[in-house]
C-alpha cells in the first residue's frame, strides 16, 4: 500500500504506479495532477478523501489530452475529480477522463468508481468485457459520459458486458449528434 502526500512532483504519482507490483494499490492524498496517468499493470488507483477534496487529474497541461490511460486489465479507479481547465477546448483531438486506448477489443474488467468527471471532451472511453462505472458524476461534457463499443461480427464473437449504475449526468453539450450519458457502438 502506497500513499502519496499532498503536494507531489507531477511525475510522482505515475512514479508510483509503475512501482507498484500487479495487483497493487496505490492511495493517492489531495493534489492536482497534471500528467497524463499509464496504467500497463493489473492495480488499484484510489483517491482519499471521496466525495470532499479528492486527488484531481487535470488534462489542460498535458501532452496529451486523456487523463488516464488504462493499457491493462484489472484495473480499478476511485475517488478522483478529472477535468480539463484549459478553457481553449480543442474538440478535434481525443480528450477523455479514462481510456483503454482502444477502438475495440480493449483491456478487460476496468472499474471507474466514485470519480467525478466535468468540463471535457468525453467521458470514460471502453472497449473491453466486464467493465463497471458506478457512483460517477459526469457534467459539462462535450459528447459522451461513457462510450462502449466493440465489434459484433467478429468471428468467434466478443463478448462484451458493461454495467453503469449510480450514476449522474447533467449539463450536457451536444456536440458531433453524440451527446448521450451512454453511448453503446457496436458494428462489424
Amino acid at each position: 500500500l502506497l500513499q502519496l502526500p499532498l503536494l507531489a512532483r507531477a511525475d510522482w504519482l505515475q512514479d508510483q504506479i509503475d512501482g507498484a507490483t500487479n495487483y497493487g494499490v496505490v492511495v493517492v492524498n489531495g493534489g492536482v495532477w497534471t500528467n497524463v496517468v499509464y496504467i500497463d499493470k493489473p492495480i488499484t488507483l484510489i483517491g482519499t478523501n471521496w466525495p470532499k477534496i479528492c486527488p484531481v487529474l487535470d488534462t489542460s497541461l498535458a501532452y496529451e489530452t486523456t487523463a488516464i490511460i488504462a493499457y491493462s486489465s484489472d484495473i480499478a479507479i476511485r475517488g478522483f475529480e478529472i477535468y480539463n481547465g484549459n478553457t481553449n477546448l480543442n474538440l478535434d483531438g481525443f480528450q477523455y477522463a479514462v481510456w483503454d486506448w482502444s477502438w475495440y477489443d480493449g483491456p478487460a474488467n476496468i472499474l471507474i468508481e466514485n470519480c467525478r468527471i466535468h468540463d471535457i471532451q468525453g467521458g470514460i472511453y471502453l472497449t473491453g468485457p466486464g467493465s463497471r462505472v458506478t457512483g460517477c458524476e459526469f457534467a459539462n461534457l462535450k459528447i459522451f459520459g461513457v462510450y462502449a463499443c466493440g465489434y459484433t461480427e467478429r468471428q468467434p464473437p466478443l463478448g462484451f458486458n458493461l454495467v453503469v449504475s449510480n450514476c449522474v449526468f447533467r449539463d450536457w453539450e451536444e456536440v458531433y449528434n453524440q451527446g448521450a450519458g451512454v453511448l453503446l457502438d457496436f458494428g462489424g
